[in-house]
């Protein structure tokens, strides 16, 4: 298994490589865990602004990107190895603008009760002045002991109910590079030959570790 230390290194290179995309770091390493200091766990019920506002007012998170993006970087371990990782993106919430009139067009066309409450609630925030918001949070958490679903996984916030099975336990690079890559895909490019890439690119592969997944079937969703 990863050893603590690997893990924080790893992070102290990503940090390095990624300075320029990141406005704000918080991490820290720990007896026993890699992370950030007064680590609070659990997953907020809130609506996902006042998620992000807490989160960013609280200071929890790893980093903190240019366009104000929080990305959270956790691995917990204790006396039989890693425990627990937590790898989370909370994009800076979007507000989505609809006239309150359209509303009530949405209203008029359903035919499904649920939405025509949604809508209803909606136009009546925004009457108030209420903005509505269409982000959440996307996050990989490995939990060792965990029984109920599978012990490595992909979640995104809004959908509780679906958890898409993971093949890899992954270093804190790996999240990092995909997020870049992605989120600023033209500075991204100008780097990805530099020799800090192609290092961090070949080190954190060889601390890949393949978690076996219940189903066969269920590789077919990721398998990086």
């Amino acid at each position: 298994m990863i050893p603590i230390s690997s893990v924080f290194a790893n992070l102290e290179a990503t940090y390095t490589l990624f300075s320029e995309f990141i406005l704000d770091r918080n991490y820290s390493q720990q007896p026993n865990v890699v992370g950030w200091p007064n680590y609070r766990p659990g997953i907020s019920k809130q609506v996902y602004a006042k998620q992000y506002q807490d989160l960013i007012s609280e200071r929890q998170f790893s980093f903190l990107l240019i366009d104000g993006s929080a990305v959270q970087i956790h691995y917990a371990y204790d006396e039989r190895g890693l425990k627990k990782v937590r790898l989370a993106l909370y994009p800076v919430p979007k507000t989505v603008v609809v006239e309150p009139e359209q509303f009530d067009l949405y209203y008029d066309e359903t035919i499904s009760e649920v939405l025509e409450s949604h809508y209803m609630l909606l136009h009546e925030l925004m009457g108030q002045g209420v903005s509505v918001s269409n982000t959440t949070h996307v996050r990989f958490d490995y939990d060792r002991d965990v029984t109920s679903h599978s012990i490595n996984h992909l979640q995104i916030d809004g959908i509780q109910e679906i958890r898409i099975p993971f093949k890899h336990l992954i270093m804190p690079f790996h999240f990092m590079d995909f997020l870049i890559k992605n989120m600023y895909n033209e500075d991204y490019k100008a780097m990805s030959s530099s020799a800090g890439m192609r290092y961090l690119v070949a080190a954190s592969k060889g601390q890949r570790i393949d978690i076996p997944l219940d189903n066969d079937y269920q590789s077919i969703f990721i398998s990086m």
